[in-house]
């Protein structure tokens, strides 16, 4: 028996959420799919009997899913069904598991549930209105999550980053990271607006909610609202990147799904709740410099 279970445990939040557990809490057991890691076990989420039999050896008491979909929202217009096997069946099946097994869920999702033309933050009470099918497919998962399993907890976030050298599948920063110290030129879209979010600050955060006995859903993100031109030309400067390598995107490529432009999320209810700071983008990334430590 272990006090949580991280799905997903070596990706970027889930490999955070598993190291603060440890610190704090001691029992805490972590998977992966793709990648092997030490001291994790391999689970396929899409296949409910191998979930279901996680969950009988672990008997957590918190299960956090932090499985991602490689390719991102581009590869959900792609690979629908592929999609929606990973976003909503795995999620609703997770669900039923957790329910059944007496564990308290936590479920990250995502902004990309709305489809950022209202001028003022969004607030959880929001209806949602995405842009494109990896948000419809978010909202229809947090929809099955709320029916098949009352305990649980949904934490929407954006711009999630921070340094992962073992990624396959880099975040925003890490990619421009990447980029720039190959010396080739990072593309970085001037019309995209969010609110970057550091991610030990939103890992604080789902624990400290999840020691509050908070349930429902809450928006946990970065206190900045800035375009990502802006936040990559910041970040060159904090990791001492060449930024003569940014270029700035003034317009979506013809081929790219559909995002939000400018989605904000209002953090009034978790803060409500929390003591967590949630750092701006620029304290963020001095935050993952120090982590990085000579590796810049």
């Amino acid at each position: 028996m272990v006090e949580s279970l991280v799905i997903g445990a070596n990706g970027l939040i889930g490999r955070e959420a598993r190291r603060a557990l440890l610190r704090t809490k001691g029992g805490c057991a972590g998977t992966y799919f793709g990648r092997p890691e030490e001291g994790l076990v391999k689970l396929d989420r899409t296949c409910r009997d191998e979930v279901e039999r996680m969950l009988g050896e672990t008997a957590p008491k918190v299960v956090l899913d932090c499985a991602n979909f490689p390719g991102g929202v581009n590869r959900c217009e792609q690979d629908r069904e592929a999609a929606r096997q990973f976003h909503l069946e795995a999620t609703r099946n997770l669900s039923r598991c957790c329910k059944e097994a007496g564990a308290f869920m936590v479920y990250i999702s995502s902004d990309y549930v709305f489809d950022g033309t209202k001028t003022e933050p969004y607030r959880e009470e929001d209806e949602p209105k995405p842009a494109n099918h990896y948000g419809e497919l978010k909202h229809e998962a947090e929809e099955a999550i709320r029916q098949e399993v009352s305990s649980h907890l949904i934490v929407r976030t954006t711009n999630v980053f921070g340094w992962d050298p073992m990624t396959r599948t880099p975040n925003y920063i890490m990619n421009l990271y990447r980029t720039i110290r190959e010396e080739r030129t990072f593309w970085a879209p001037s019309f995209l607006w969010g609110t970057p979010t550091y991610v030990g600050d939103l890992v604080e955060g789902i624990l400290e909610l999840v020691d509050r006995g908070a349930t429902g859903t809450y928006h946990v993100v970065g206190k900045s609202f800035v375009n990502r031109y802006e936040w990559a030309k910041e970040a060159c400067r904090t990791l001492g990147l060449d930024g003569t390598y940014l270029a700035e995107v003034k317009e979506p490529d013809a081929g790219d799904a559909a995002r939000p432009k400018q989605c904000r999320l209002s953090t009034d209810r978790f803060e409500s709740v929390c003591k967590t700071v949630l750092h701006g983008y620029r304290e963020g990334t001095a935050l993952m410099k120090r982590e990085m430590g000579g590796a810049s």
